[in-house]
């Protein structure tokens, strides 16, 4: 599952053309919780997902599933 997120967190943070840290800050995460999550590292709880699904703009099934827009 992180795998997937980190793919599509990637893909979305490249479609806006932005950078780790600025992609971090519209999902309204730290950047060392994103770089975990790109890592592999990390085991997002429910509470973040949907954080992030609200503030990037990706559901909650592209996270968890892939991106597929």
């Amino acid at each position: 599952m992180v795998n997937n997120m980190a793919n599509a967190m990637t893909l979305e943070q490249e479609r806006r053309g932005v950078g780790k840290v600025q992609f971090a800050k519209e999902c309204s995460i730290s950047a060392p919780t994103y770089l975990s999550i790109l890592e592999g590292k990390a085991n997002p709880t429910l509470f973040l997902i949907a954080r992030i699904s609200i503030h990037s703009g990706l559901t909650v099934h592209e996270l968890i599933h892939g991106y597929k827009r």
